[in-house]
């Protein structure tokens, strides 16, 4: 799936969410997030508003094709009552991989993050 249409489909399954009655961002957004590739180890992001601040920053308007000489960190998210409840068990996020993701209904599961590069989005 394109980035823009993930990043569109990860906003509007977090307007459905909101609008039919979940007030909070952990309603809303992955119960984990984590990044990977090109660290030295991956980083699980747990709090939700962490989350919601990354997935709702990631679109900066920048076209398509300048994306394949962008940076990137490749992203697994964790959604779901299954995630909830590891969490909520005390289980080791730090012990989790990309792969123990687990399908949640047509929502993505993986993705890429660009984070903000120096003229990245100009053109020349």
């Amino acid at each position: 799936m394109d980035h823009r249409i993930r990043t569109k489909v990860i906003v509007l399954a977090a307007s459905l969410f909101l609008m039919f009655g979940w007030q909070t961002a952990e309603a809303a957004y992955p119960r984990l997030l984590m990044v990977y590739g090109k660290l030295p180890k991956p980083l699980v992001v747990r709090d939700a508003y962490e989350i919601a601040d990354i997935l709702e920053g990631s679109s900066d308007g920048v076209d398509r094709d300048r994306l394949q000489v962008r940076p990137y960190f490749e992203l697994a998210l964790f959604w779901g009552n299954d995630w909830n409840r590891y969490v909520d068990e005390g289980k080791p996020v730090d012990r989790l991989k990309p792969e123990d993701v687990t399908p949640f209904s047509n929502i993505p599961i993986h993705g890429k993050f660009y984070p903000a590069c120096r003229a990245a989005g100009r053109s020349h």
